[in-house]
């Protein structure tokens, strides 16, 4: 499934970045009165700066068919949800039972829930926690906010001065 319905090209004919996403999954089922489709997997969806990797994803879509909720869960296959985001900085890496990407009616993340043993990396440190949700800046779809509840552990590092910080 590619959700972009032609591939778009700028005047130079190059691809703008990170407009196309390439979702695989082993089956899909679509329930156009519920306006639900479901992807059973191992499922990965692909952008040029992010991967997200389940057992099953739900797309769910409003009355004009565009995309509400991204929900991804482990599935029969039982693959704990991963979303990787590639950056100039290194990767970074959020893991939970359950990811819920929710988006705007203009098409970008407003928020990212993660319910569940969350886990996350990237090369400033650690998390973990039970659950999280990330808000998002309008139409950049970069990190505003972070919420961490349950059990919260926060491992930061300053690349600067090399030290560790535990919280």
């Amino acid at each position: 499934l590619n959700a972009a319905a032609a591939e778009k090209v700028t005047k130079n004919g190059a691809k703008p970045p990170g407009k196309d996403v390439v979702i695989d999954g082993d089956s899909l089922e679509f329930a156009k009165e519920s306006r639900v489709i479901v992807l059973n997997g191992p499922v990965t969806a692909n952008t040029t700066t992010q991967e997200l990797k389940a057992g099953k994803l739900t797309v769910e879509m409003d009355p004009a068919f565009k995309v509400r909720n991204l929900i991804a869960t482990p599935g029969a296959t039982q693959e704990l949800p991963e979303l990787t985001s590639r950056t100039a900085r290194g990767n970074s890496i959020l893991r939970a039972e359950k990811l819920t990407s929710v988006f705007s009616p203009e098409g970008w993340t407003t928020a990212i829930k993660a319910e569940g043993k969350t886990q996350g990396s990237s090369a400033d440190g650690n998390l973990s926690a039970e659950t999280g949700t990330m808000e998002m800046w309008p139409r950049l779809n970069e990190a505003k906010l972070l919420n961490l509840r349950g059990n919260v552990l926060v491992e930061s590092h300053d690349p600067k001065t090399g030290t560790w910080r535990r919280s």
